[in-house]
């Protein structure tokens, strides 16, 4: 099959096909008489050849600068939840004392971000709700979730637990030791008490 390309060159002749090698085996060859047609159409392929290749080239070249010039947005990370590096911050102020809050990827202020969330042994959550829906794992501990309107769910370490937007939830950290729980916020980080919201 001749190449699409190169095809209208080739259709010089109607009843002979000539490839770019054998052109150029019979110009170089001194016993082989080339007409000056065949140099012609032997010179056209060359320069499609050449065309082609080069093309090829800067593609690749140009790929590979661009490749070469990407800026990694930003780092990879994995962090354990009592990794030194945390840097916990207070909850606010209707949240049991002792709780703590440590982000770990994004602005609390902005959309999508991720935290531990430690709550102390023993202690008790009180009635809330976030404008965001939450994604969370329980990282240690034993924590007790009741979501109004559902019955008590149990997070074990390794446990997965969705929780809708603004559905009004408490727990309780039944462990000896802290309850740290993994959640992606897709909204802004917010704990609206219900006490405050009803007035």
């Amino acid at each position: 099959m001749i190449n699409p390309i190169v095809a209208p060159l080739v259709k010089v002749y109607a009843g002979k096909v000539y490839s770019a090698a054998m052109l150029f085996t019979a110009a170089i060859t001194p016993n082989i008489t080339v007409s000056q047609e065949e140099k012609c159409v032997m010179g056209k392929l060359a320069i499609v050849r050449c065309l082609q290749v080069g093309s090829l080239f800067l593609l690749s070249l140009a790929g590979s600068f661009a490749y070469a010039q990407t800026p990694v947005a930003e780092q990879a990370l994995a962090l354990a939840h009592d990794d030194p590096q945390l840097k916990w911050g207070p909850c606010p102020p209707f949240l049991p004392k002792g709780c703590g809050i440590a982000v770990l990827h994004g602005d609390p202020a902005k959309d999508n971000v991720d935290v531990f969330f430690k709550l102390p042994a023993k202690s008790t959550l009180p009635l809330h709700w976030h404008t965001s829906a939450e994604r969370m794992v329980l990282v240690a501990g034993e924590l007790h979730v009741t979501y109004d309107g559902q019955k008590t769910a149990v997070l074990k370490p390794g446990t997965y637990a969705y929780g809708p937007a603004k559905l009004a939830h408490k727990g309780f950290c039944a462990s000896a030791d802290p309850c740290v729980l993994f959640i992606a916020f897709e909204s802004p980080l917010d704990a609206v008490p219900i006490e405050i919201a009803i007035k």
